[in-house]
């Protein structure tokens, strides 16, 4: 069978490796699966907040700072865990 185009290479191969470069929270961030030796560090610079001027983040982290007293998180909480979620969701 032909090896697949984006394979491993093989062993006597002068390729020596790759790296690919991706923004948290973009298209490549989530769905990729690199299994065996296709992957062997993910390396995140830096913390993937939402972008806090964001009309739907501004209205959610009021409605959440207005809702502490239901048990919510507040706004701030709920900030810092979005971007830990993607965070956790990049690393895979």
């Amino acid at each position: 069978a032909a090896p697949h185009p984006h394979a491993a290479a093989s062993p006597g191969s002068p390729c020596r490796g790759a790296v690919l470069l991706a923004v948290c929270r973009g298209k490549i961030s989530e769905g990729i699966d690199f299994s065996d030796a296709n992957a062997r560090a993910v390396i995140i610079v830096g913390i993937p907040y939402p972008n806090v001027k964001d009309k739907q983040v501004e209205l959610k982290r009021q409605y959440n700072n207005e809702g502490v007293c239901r048990g919510l998180l507040s706004g701030d909480q709920w900030y810092s865990q979005q971007a830990f979620r993607a965070l956790n969701q990049a690393v895979g």
